[in-house]
C-alpha cells in the first residue's frame, strides 16, 4: 500500500501524481474537518520537450530567429543570412535583403546570427490527472495498492562456540515506483488475499467503458489469482574465511517493533531514502539463541492413491545435518532463504519456513556423509478379498507389512538423531518407544495415515535398528 499526501486550496486543485492503484484500492482521505466536494479523473494536454536528433529538427526549432545557413548550390557552397521564416516540409525560406527559398536538402549547417541556437523540440502529449475541489484548505491523502515497490527478506545464521548462534534478518527493498524520502516503510509478511492486484482501478487506468466491462466479465468467469506476500531471494555473503561473519554489527537494526494485524505481520523500517530504481539494504533484527544439532531422516510415504503399495527404494537414505533453535526475535521469521555460516565460511543454505515468536525453527545445513541409513519393508501376510463387492468379487486385500530402519554413526563423536516415517495404514506394532501420530481416514479413503518418529543418541560406531508393523488395504 502506498500513501501520498497533497495540499489543496479553496479553488479546484489539479494533482499531477496519478497512482497506478489496483482495482478497489484507490481511496481519498481528507484531513479532519475537510470535505471533498468534487473529484474527477481527466485527461489534460501536456507540453514537454526533448533534444533535437536531426538537422531538420534543429532548423524547425529556430523558425523566427536570425540564422546563417551554409548551403550547397551546384558545385559551390555559400552562407546565407536572414530570418528563418519557414522550415516546414522540404522547403526553407530566409527573409533578408532579399527573400530566398531553397530545398531543405541543400542546407549543410545552421548557425545563430547573434544569440543562441535553439536545439529543443516540443513534445505535446496527454496525461491523466486528478481535479479536486475541497471545502477549504488542507491535506488530502490518496492510498492505493501499487506495483513497483516490494522487498525480499533473507537470514544469516552464524554458528558460534558454545552451541549458540546469531541470527540476523535483512530486507532488500526494491523501489521501481517513485522517490522515497525519509519515510517509514512497513514490510508485510504472510499471505494477503488480494485477488484483483493485477487489475488497475478504473479511476486511474484510463480504460474505456467497453474495456472495463470486458475485464469485469473475465473476472466473473474465471477465478483471479491471489497475490501472495511470500518473498524469496538467493542470499549472498562472506566466504573463504576472508572475514569473520559478524552480520549483526554491520549496521544498526531497525529500532521499531513490528506490528501484528490479523494474520499478517508488518516489519517497520523508518527513515528510508531511495530514488526510483534504487535498492536498499536494511537489517531488521538480530538475536542469539542456543541451538541443537540433529541428524534427521525423513522417509516419505510412497503409497499411491491410498491403496497402491510401493516398496521403499533400495540404497542409502538421505540424512541431513540440521540445526534447531527457538525464535527469540520477538516477532515472526517470515519465509526466506537462510544461509548458515561457521567462522565466516558458508556451510549450507535452506529455506526458513514461517516461525512464530518463541516457536522452534529447524534448518537443514548439509547432507551427512558419516551417518548412514537403510530401510526395508517386507510383506508378512495377506488376506485376499478382505473387502468384496456384493457379488463376491474382491476389491481390496488386507496386507500386513513389517519395516526395519537402520542408522549407523560413523562419526568420531556422539550425535543426536531423528527418524520420521510417514505411511498409509494402521500401525499395529513398533520398537523403541517412538511417537506415533495417526490421522483419521478421509471420507473417500480406504486407509488412514500415520507418522512414526524415533529419536535417539548414537555413540561413535553405534548401529541403531528399529522395526515397525502396519496393516493397509491394497487393490486386489
Amino acid at each position: 500500500m502506498v500513501t501520498r499526501e497533497f495540499s489543496v486550496g479553496k479553488n479546484e486543485t489539479t494533482l499531477q501524481a496519478m497512482p497506478r492503484g489496483a482495482l478497489g484500492t484507490v481511496w481519498f482521505l481528507p484531513s479532519p474537518g475537510l470535505k471533498i466536494e468534487k473529484l474527477t479523473s481527466t485527461v489534460q494536454e501536456t507540453q514537454g520537450e526533448r533534444d533535437a536528433v536531426t538537422l531538420d529538427e534543429v532548423i524547425q526549432a529556430n523558425v523566427g530567429k536570425r540564422v546563417r545557413l551554409l548551403v550547397q548550390r551546384g558545385s559551390n557552397q555559400e552562407t546565407l543570412a536572414g530570418e528563418l521564416t519557414l522550415a516546414a516540409g522540404q522547403v526553407v525560406m530566409l527573409r533578408g535583403a532579399s527573400d530566398v527559398a531553397l530545398p531543405k536538402s541543400a542546407v549543410l549547417s545552421i548557425e545563430a546570427d547573434g544569440g543562441k541556437l535553439l536545439w529543443k523540440v516540443p513534445t505535446p502529449g496527454n496525461s491523466r490527472v486528478f481535479k479536486i475541489k475541497a471545502s477549504g484548505e488542507g491535506k488530502v491523502q490518496v492510498t492505493s495498492l501499487e506495483r513497483g515497490l516490494t522487498w525480499a527478506p533473507a537470514y544469516a545464521v552464524d554458528l558460534k562456540e558454545g552451541k549458540t548462534l546469531q541470527l540476523t534478518g535483512k530486507a532488500t527493498i526494491i523501489n521501481d515506483l517513485d522517490a522515497i524520502s525519509g519515510k517509514e516503510l512497513r514490510l508485510v509478511t504472510g499471505f494477503p488475499n488480494v485477488p484483483f492486484a493485477q487489475f488497475l482501478d478504473p479511476f486511474v487506468s484510463g480504460q474505456d467503458a467497453d474495456g472495463f466491462v470486458n475485464t469485469m466479465g473475465a473476472l466473473t468467469n474465471s477465478p483471479a489469482p491471489v497475490a501472495r506476500g511470500m518473498m524469496t531471494q538467493n542470499a549472498g555473503g562472506f566466504g573463504g574465511g576472508a572475514f569473520k561473519a559478524d552480520f549483526s554489527d554491520a549496521m544498526a537494526t531497525s529500532p521499531l517493533a513490528g506490528e501484528q494485524k490479523e494474520d499478517l505481520f508488518f516489519y517497520r523500517q523508518p527513515n528510508v531514502d531511495l530514488k526510483r530504481g534504487d535498492r536498499g539494504y536494511f537489517l531488521l533484527f538480530s538475536f542469539s539463541a542456543p541451538y541443537e544439532e540433529v541428524f534427521t531422516w525423513d522417509i516419505d510415504d510412497l503409497v499411491q492413491n491410498n491403496v497402491n503399495y510401493v516398496a521403499p527404494p533400495e540404497g542409502p537414505g538421505e540424512i541431513w545435518h540440521t540445526v534447531s533453535f527457538v525464535n527469540k526475535a520477538g516477532q515472526p521469521l517470515t519465509t526466506a532463504p537462510a544461509t548458515v555460516y561457521d567462522g565466516g565460511d558458508i556451510v549450507g543454505q535452506d529455506t526458513m519456513k514461517y516461525v512464530s515468536p518463541n516457536a522452534k525453527a529447524e534448518l537443514k545445513v548439509n547432507k551427512s556423509l558419516d551417518i548412514a541409513g537403510e530401510i526395508d519393508e517386507q510383506e508378512v501376510s495377506r488376506e485376499r478379498g478382505a473387502i468384496k463387492y456384493g457379488d463376491g468379487r474382491p476389491i481390496y486385500d488386507l496386507v500386513t507389512i513389517k519395516g526395519t530402519v537402520k542408522l549407523v554413526n560413523r562419526k568420531k563423536t556422539k550425535v543426536a538423531t531423528r527418524v520420521r516415517k510417514d505411511l498409509t495404514g494402521e500401525v499395529i506394532a513398533t520398537e523403541g518407544n517412538p511417537t506415533v501420530v495417526a490421522t483419521a481416514k478421509g471420507l473417500r479413503s480406504v486407509n488412514p495415515q500415520a507418522r512414526i518418529v524415533w529419536t535417539a543418541d548414537l555413540d561413535p560406531g553405534q548401529t541403531l535398528t528399529r522395526s515397525y508393523t502396519y496393516k493397509l488395504y491394497v487393490a486386489s
